[in-house]
């Protein structure tokens, strides 16, 4: 059997991700993938991979862990994917990094299985950016300044081939815009070729069309509260234009192969 560890990196399209492999964790399972034991009220494994943070927690982080394996192996199970971006934060010194490699090398021999690590990044800019916005809307640090934020980048991915483990990495940044991240994850690290990227697409589809309706909400509200019908942008047009298109674009993409 396998562990398919996916370790982030974070703003690297893990939840969506996360929330694919959830929604399909049936049919993934019948290909003898586990994502999540059915029933789960949790799409990702955030809960175990702060376990692996802390030498005072591994010893759980190690026990959880083999107890996933081994149920997984009990439902016949082929390999186990394991989910979290959290766990970029497991390797934030070389001790840490050190230690985790040592408790997962535990956990792997205790249950005789295969492991590769998976970790997805992108440019560091762009990342760099997505990490600002979030911590911007969450009321966050905005500064860290970006050669910091660089070199922490550059550590991790480093110390995570530095391990004697079998690592593989992806990058956003050489898949499509119109295949998508998710379903390139489920054809190159799954082998799962029977993923539906209609299915993605009118997903990507109706997020953008959220966002859309909340701009042109927000505007509406604020004209109506205000008794005027002045406030308005250049950008709210192209929102507008994005929600009657919606249809179109919809028929028109390709599916991914």
């Amino acid at each position: 059997m396998k562990l398919i560890l996916h370790v982030g990196f974070p703003k690297c399209g893990s939840t969506s991700l996360q929330n694919s492999l959830f929604d399909n964790s049936g049919r993934l399972a019948e290909t003898g993938i586990s994502y999540m034991p059915r029933g789960s009220e949790f799409r990702n494994h955030h809960a175990l991979a702060v376990l692996s943070r802390s030498p005072n927690t591994y010893p759980e982080f190690k026990q959880q862990l083999i107890c996933l394996l081994d149920s997984a192996r009990a439902s016949g199970m082929k390999a186990v994917l394991v989910s979290s971006e959290e766990f970029v934060y497991s390797v934030e010194s070389d001790s840490l990094a050190n230690g985790f490699e040592a408790v997962l090398r535990e956990a792997i021999d205790a249950t005789s299985v295969e492991v590769e690590i998976v970790a997805i990044i992108r440019d560091p800019r762009k990342f760099f950016r997505s990490y600002m916005l979030q911590n911007a809307a969450n009321g966050a640090s905005i500064d860290p300044g970006f050669k910091r934020f660089f070199e922490f980048f550059i550590k991790i991915i480093r110390r995570f081939i530095d391990m004697n483990l079998p690592v593989k990495i992806l990058s956003m940044d050489q898949v499509s815009v119109r295949d998508g991240l998710v379903p390139y994850f489920y054809k190159e690290i799954l082998q799962y070729t029977n993923f539906e990227a209609r299915e993605h697409i009118d997903n990507v589809l109706a997020k953008r069309t959220f966002v859309s309706e909340v701009i042109v909400g927000r505007i509406s509200q604020m004209n109506s509260y205000l008794g005027t019908n002045h406030i308005n942008s250049p950008q709210i047009d192209v929102e507008r234009e994005r929600l009657k298109s919606r249809s179109v674009a919809a028929a028109s993409l390709p599916l991914a192969s």
